[in-house]
């Protein structure tokens, strides 16, 4: 997700980074830890006699899962993290790219034949069926 600040790229110091963090962490719904600044890039704006420093500002909330990572994207409007900004003395960002769902880590099936998709991601209720599955069959043989 990418967002745009009117301040300069020295403005933008380490305390402001994390500040930046904290912010979208508060809008997401989530740890500070779950967010990173993958990239800041210094522009300049406007018309001739009215220049402004901005930057641009390359971000990314991790999330374990799809369903989380999308009700957190729904989270992070243009409101909310500027209502956020604001009460951390920042200025309101303005949204160039919106947050994308892409997931952090994954679950996997264990390895078995019996398992439907071995080699695929799977979420907790795709493991949960596979593991209701398997269950009749260990029974048959006397594994639980």
């Amino acid at each position: 997700m990418a967002r745009l600040l009117l301040m300069t790229e020295d403005a933008f110091t380490v305390d402001a980074q994390t500040k930046f963090k904290d912010a979208l962490a508060q809008a997401a719904g989530v740890s500070n830890s779950a967010v990173s600044i993958d990239q800041v890039e210094g522009r300049r704006t406007g018309h001739r006699r009215l220049l402004k420093d901005s930057i641009r500002v390359d971000t990314r909330v991790k999330a374990a899962y799809k369903c989380t990572a999308d009700t957190m994207g729904a989270k992070l409007t243009a409101d909310n993290i500027n209502g956020e900004l604001a009460m951390l003395g920042l200025p309101p960002a303005t949204m160039l790219e919106v947050a994308k769902s892409t997931l952090a880590s994954t679950v996997t099936a264990p390895s078995d034949k019996k398992s439907p998709n071995t080699n695929e991601q799977t979420n907790p209720l795709s493991l949960l069926l596979w593991l209701a599955r398997l269950i009749p069959s260990l029974l048959k043989v006397g594994w639980v």
